[in-house]
């Protein structure tokens, strides 16, 4: 009598799981949050868009400190 031995059961390939929440927030991230970033972006790009900008900024923070030193 022989015996043979079992072929060994073929590897199931298995599915790579995907989390939900990767998906949404990615579309989120397109539809609602490119509006709000973009018009930070401009909002910044306007704000360091030159030199001249931040050293009037800090022009005017010194100006206005000053004042409130000599109105106490």
């Amino acid at each position: 009598m022989k015996v043979h031995a079992a072929a060994p059961p073929e590897e199931e390939e298995e599915e790579e799981l995907v989390d939900p929440m990767d998906s949404i927030r990615q579309e989120c991230v397109e539809k609602h949050c490119a509006n709000f970033l973009e018009k930070l972006n401009e909002c910044n790009d306007r704000k360091f868009s030159n030199t001249s900008n931040k050293m009037r900024n800090l022009q005017i923070r010194i100006v206005t400190s000053g004042r409130s030193l000599e109105g106490k």
